[in-house]
């Protein structure tokens, strides 16, 4: 959220190989562009040894569905909002 209390626009990357690193780059669709210098490496404990998993967007919620668990070599079929 934004000081004004709009919800702020961003580009999410996500890194698929069990890192649990998410990139985040905040965008300004009024000047259409992406500013420079302003990305921000998070670390989501939610992809952390998940590889291979889908992701979607639904209702400005993000979905991280399904993958490839390293820990218990296992695939899985669950389901983080």
């Amino acid at each position: 959220m934004a000081a004004d209390g709009k919800p702020t626009k961003a580009l999410i990357i996500l890194d698929k190989s069990g890192g649990g690193q998410a990139v985040v780059v905040p965008v300004k669709p009024e000047e259409e562009k992406i500013p420079s210098g302003r990305t921000e490496v998070q670390l989501w404990p939610q992809i952390r040894n998940l590889r291979d998993y889908a992701a979607t967007v639904m209702d400005n919620k993000l979905y991280i569905i399904g993958g490839f668990d390293m820990e218990t070599r296992r695939c899985t079929d669950k389901v983080w909002r």
